[in-house]
């Protein structure tokens, strides 16, 4: 998980929303079939969203800059 922050406000925000572990939306990041492509609704900042699995293979949206 190089290079991810974690966040805990929103990590807990997300969990409770989302019920996906920050940690399990991390790892899916270094899935080697993951998609990623730039946010094509982001305006004020480079954002990226990736389409990967989990470690126990849940397929993920993860929206992150």
């Amino acid at each position: 998980m190089e290079g991810v922050e974690r966040d805990s406000a929103k990590a807990a925000a997300n969990l409770a929303k989302h019920h996906v572990d920050f940690a399990d939306a991390a790892l899916s990041l270094e899935d080697p079939r993951a998609l990623t492509v730039s946010d094509p609704d982001s305006t004020d900042e480079e954002r990226f969203v990736t389409l990967a699995a989990d470690p126990q293979c849940t397929v993920l949206v993860t929206v992150y800059s």
